[in-house]
């Protein structure tokens, strides 16, 4: 029987999370385990310097494999109220 393995990519709000603890209550077999690992340390969220501020987005040039932006704040925001994302 062969080996089986999955890499898994958190990204979060939250910065560094707890590692996964995996449940191998239905796991079978003589030699089967599961092993996690953290191969690349989260980080701590920090503030931006100087924010908040208004700030002014407009459409331009992305580069998608340098860039990453997730959060509510992308998708959903309310005048007066504060709208968070990660980029």
């Amino acid at each position: 029987m062969g080996l089986c393995s999955s890499d898994i990519t958190v990204l979060s709000l939250e910065g560094d999370v707890n590692m996964l603890k995996p449940n191998t209550i239905q796991l079978v077999g003589d030699l089967s385990d599961v092993h996690v690992e953290e191969v690349v340390k989260g980080r701590s969220s920090k503030s931006i310097t100087g924010f908040p501020t208004t700030i002014d987005v407009s459409p331009g040039e992305t580069s998608p494999s340098w860039t990453t932006a997730y959060g509510r704040g992308l998708v959903l925001a309310t005048a007066g109220e504060t709208s968070t994302f990660v980029i």
